[in-house]
């Protein structure tokens, strides 16, 4: 069917005059196809349009086929809403490129009209492929065409509340499921309620409009959430002075080491800062677990070289709230001895300590550079480190190695410029005394104060036993006091002796230990955790052996059922008569039990059983040989 030109200017919501004027260039471009008839028009011509080389939605507007979803390009321009300016843009280059068809007649018009358009428009530049693109998209869909329907329709969605809290439940947990894995388990849950949910992408693009600190809190836990996002009190620590607070707590170094044994695993650290200064005051490394012992060591060794502060904050930790230790509840612990107030930091709160923050710094800045570092996370552990512990032996670094290096990266920590109190730690610490330093000047003092002290024990009459060594002590001293309570305290470095003190806190006497005390070298606690550690582990090992659910039989049943199975030897065949005299007294013999059996069948008297066995017979032979004297 062939169109008039105001039929086609109906169609394209435009002039007639605006067809008459680009229907070369239209056709030219698109290669619709067109004639000229004679009738009204200059020269006795006019144009007309073969309605089938029009763009589809044209000839559907034309056949009225989906009329209500034809949008013209005045409508288009309406709804467009933000991406108006950018499709504006792509419309106009559109319209000048077409002008510039039909002005020039040369080849390579595209190129030329291309780099014109790049040099008078160095921030848009556009590429052959996108004006073919955009010219194509025009002629088949007009204004709307060119809109960057990525996303779908501005200012709408197809997902319901109902889709989206479902996904939100799926997605927001702290397991962390993939977007894809969501989207699957929704899809199937609205499947069965014959609802198609929309594409995947549309999901993903309204999970990245999820705020971060709703994600954080979900996905990232609890404890990720307030330390990033929640509000908190910065505290100031300008009017604080040395040694007036000192935090302790224990890490973990992300280091493998080898011992002498050949056992690699992680070393730990414990330590004490002074919040002035940020100065690491005291520490002792480790190759177990941090326990009260290591605690009091790591203590005493601050004190020893820094004084005593006037308050500690330590961790909640069952080997910091020790009873004997930082427990204020107790009248001999070590803080009320030591006139030290103590206060516990917030659980799970990295800002509570900031000694926290020293131990992130010496990973960061010095273990970071080890061979032998792994990361503090499997996911971050170097590649070539990917493998067990005791695997990687070859690449550990000998504990011997790494207690001299950890001495040394102190040192240097302590020595080196620290951004938060513009100097180096000890020079902070050296010039942060607002008051004379408390120190103890007697060593052998000090050391009483750092003694671990018992609950009340009760003297029985083998001496007192100390349940955290496990031994008993004595002394001929003690007697008076059987039956009564008192309390001992030891050095954890040797054990042999221990002091004890009555109620009053009144020294009593000093009381060895007859298993250990014979020890010529001091035996420590640490030693004798770890004794029981291996008595403990091989304990295990060993009733691992033993521990079944089978059901055995009694020694009764297996005795019971062998002995029916039991066949005696046979004496059938040929027998050899050792003695021949035996054997004609064992005739005569028999032949007399059968005559008297006779006799007494006669006086209705039971027959008796002839029960003529082998230890029977033997016992006749000998009171035989007794009464004739012998053969």
């Amino acid at each position: 069917m062939w169109l008039t030109v105001k039929e086609v200017a109906e169609l394209f919501d435009t002039s007639d005059r605006t067809i008459q004027r680009r229907i070369k260039d239209f056709c030219e471009g698109e290669k619709y196809v067109f004639r000229c008839t004679k009738g009204k028009g200059r020269g006795g011509k006019q144009y007309e349009i073969l309605l089938e080389s029009l763009p589809q939605w044209a000839q559907d507007k034309y056949n009225g086929v989906g009329a209500n979803d034809y949008i013209s390009d005045n409508e288009a321009y309406k709804r467009l809403g933000k991406k108006r300016d950018k499709a504006i843009i792509k419309y106009n280059i559109v319209c000048a490129y077409l002008r510039y068809k039909k002005e020039n007649h040369f080849k390579g018009k595209q190129q030329a009209f291309i780099a014109k358009h790049n040099e008078e428009h160095p921030d848009s530049t556009i590429t052959k492929r996108q004006l073919e693109y955009w010219c194509r998209c025009y002629m088949n869909g007009g204004l709307l065409a060119l809109a960057d329907n990525r996303g779908g329709q501005e200012g709408k969605t197809r997902i319901t509340e109902d889709m989206w809290d479902v996904f939100k439940k799926l997605y927001l947990r702290e397991s962390r499921p993939s977007i894809m894995a969501c989207y699957e388990i929704t899809q199937e849950h609205f499947a069965e309620q014959g609802i198609t949910i929309p594409s995947y992408s549309s999901f993903k693009i309204r999970v990245r409009k999820i705020p971060e600190i709703v994600v954080a809190r979900y996905r990232h836990g609890k404890k990720y959430y307030e330390d990033k996002y929640l509000p908190y009190i910065p505290q100031d620590y300008s009017d604080t002075y040395s040694n007036q607070l000192w935090i302790g707590d224990h890490h973990l170094f992300d280091v493998l080491v080898v011992d002498e044994e050949g056992n690699v695993f992680r070393p730990w650290l414990s330590a004490w800062e002074d919040l002035h200064s940020r100065m690491l005051v005291g520490y002792v490394v480790n190759r177990i677990s941090p326990n009260s012992d290591i605690v009091l060591d790591s203590f005493a060794r601050g004190c020893y070289t820094h004084g005593i502060p006037d308050e500690i904050k330590i961790d909640n930790g069952k080997d910091y709230k020790t009873y004997d230790l930082f427990n204020s509840g107790f009248a001999l612990s070590i803080c009320n001895t030591m006139n030290i107030g103590v206060t516990n930091a917030l659980p799970f709160n990295a800002k509570a300590k900031p000694i926290e923050r020293l131990f992130r710094t010496l990973e960061e800045k010095y273990c970071k550079f080890l061979d032998s570092y792994i990361g503090n996370s499997p996911h971050n552990r170097p590649e070539d480190m990917r493998k067990l512990n005791k695997k990687l032996k070859n690449k550990a670094m000998p504990y011997k190695d790494f207690l001299k290096f950890v001495d040394n990266m102190i040192k240097t920590y302590n020595s080196s410029y620290h951004s938060s109190i513009k100097a180096t730690p000890i020079d902070a610490y050296k010039s942060g005394f607002a008051k004379p330093m408390r120190y103890v000047a007697d060593e052998d003092i000090l050391n009483a104060f750092f003694m671990r002290t018992t609950k009340p024990i009760k003297v029985s009459r083998n001496g007192i036993r100390v349940p955290a060594i496990g031994y008993y002590y004595d002394d001929t001293r003690l007697a008076p006091y059987i039956g009564k309570e008192v309390y001992a305290r030891y050095n954890a470095d040797d054990i042999r002796k221990i002091y004890v003190f009555d109620e009053n806190n009144d020294l009593i006497c000093s009381a060895k230990s007859v298993e250990i005390s014979s020890h010529k070298s001091p035996v420590t606690m640490e030693y004798i955790k770890e004794l029981q550690h291996k008595k403990k582990a091989k304990n295990k090992f060993v009733r691992e052996h033993l521990e079944t659910d089978i059901t055995i039989p009694s020694v009764d049943e297996y005795v019971n059922k062998k002995s029916d199975r039991f066949e005696d030897v046979s004496t059938k065949g040929n027998v050899i008569q050792l003695t021949p005299v035996t054997y004609a007294q064992a005739e005569k013999m028999k032949q007399e039990d059968e005559n008297e059996n006779t006799n007494t069948a006669a006086e209705k008297v039971p027959k008796k059983e002839n029960i003529f066995n082998s230890r029977e017979a033997d016992k006749r032979i000998a009171e035989f040989y007794k009464q004739a004297g012998g053969i």
